[in-house]
């Protein structure tokens, strides 16, 4: 089989050693006997390719063990690559500096059954955005509770009402996703489908629009980190006006509330990103943080680790084994906390 070498930066120092770069992937060559042998080698091995038996048969035997082990460590590396690649497209380029391959990719998001709730602009970002990653939706759910201003304008999508809502049966190799998202703030909208994912052991992913911020996350796995619940009881834990004082005035769809389509596709690529990396595990793994954006105000991205709190009314495994306290006003809980005192 032929080999190709892949565009690498050579960076030499005054020791006479050098560095190799190909997108994230650096190699430093302390000795320089080294850097000259990588060198020949990548030179030798430029389009249309080489096969390695071919280069070898021209050194000396004593050379030639060393030399063969030195392109084994250059194929991990993905200097070469088989000449079946093809670099000129920037996709697969990509791929590679993450050690995969667009197969590979394509294949994990064959095993992924991917649920997007709320019909609203974000969604339609999102979606486009996982459409363009190879990923396909497998259904559209309409919650009326996640629905965003000027929802005419959206292209138009096979929504259902929640009744058509269909969980699959777990099968081998197949991971079922479901993300939810609202573009006016509306979190405490999805609260019931985090639970609902919970009991129904399906992976979540909540996307709001608040505040001219992005909040995402955590990627929730049911019983494994922590849950959308969770999230917010350590973040209420910490402030002083709690986040769902208002939830019961609050209207469904805002007469004025107001995003730019920047917040839509930031939110999309991040949303887009998170999803490769904890379903299909095409990025380098990271814990599933919650993360905050503000592209606009301080133009920062923050991922914030969240800890599963041990009394959560979703997701704890006391709720398996005993009726749940109230848990759906703070004003009910505080009530029942002074009785007891």
């Amino acid at each position: 089989m032929k080999l190709i070498a892949t565009p690498v930066l050579v960076l030499f120092d005054d020791t006479g050693g050098a560095t190799l770069k190909r997108g994230t992937t650096l190699v430093r060559l302390n000795a320089p006997f080294q850097a000259k042998a990588c060198i020949d080698i990548l030179q030798a091995f430029k389009a249309p390719g080489l096969d390695p038996e071919t280069f070898l048969a021209k050194l000396d035997p004593a050379a030639a063990e060393a030399v063969s082990g030195l392109i084994e460590q250059m194929k991990m590396a993905r200097f070469l690559v088989p000449d079946t690649v093809d670099l000129d497209d920037p996709e697969t380029v990509f791929w590679m500096d993450y050690g995969q391959s667009r197969t590979a990719i394509e294949d994990g998001a064959t095993r992924l059954h991917l649920t997007m709730v709320g019909r609203n602009h974000l969604t339609e970002r999102v979606a486009k955005a996982l459409t363009a990653a190879g990923l396909t939706i497998d259904q559209w759910i309409d919650d009326p509770k996640l629905r965003g201003p000027a929802i005419q304008t959206l292209a138009p999508a096979p929504w259902r009402e929640i009744s058509g809502l269909d969980v699959p049966d777990a099968e081998d190799g197949t991971l079922s996703l479901l993300v939810a998202a609202t573009d006016i703030g509306a979190e405490t909208h999805l609260r019931p489908w985090n639970e609902f994912c919970v009991d129904n052991r399906l992976n979540f992913l909540p996307i709001s629009l608040k505040d001219n911020r992005i909040a995402m996350g955590p990627y929730v796995r049911p019983f494994e980190n922590a849950c959308l619940e969770c999230t917010r009881g350590r973040i209420n834990a910490n402030v002083m006006t709690l986040d769902r004082d208002d939830e019961e005035y609050r209207p469904e769809v805002p007469h004025a509330f107001g995003w730019h389509p920047m917040l839509l596709d930031t939110a999309a690529s991040l949303a887009t990103a998170e999803i490769l990396r904890q379903a299909v595990g095409a990025l380098p793994a990271m814990r599933p943080d919650h993360i905050v954006a503000d592209p606009i105000g301080t133009g920062t991205v923050t991922r914030h680790g969240v800890l599963r709190l041990p009394r959560c009314p979703v997701c704890s495994p006391i709720k398996r084994h005993s009726a749940p306290m109230v848990v759906d006003s703070e004003d009910r809980n505080a009530a029942l906390i002074n009785e007891y005192r």
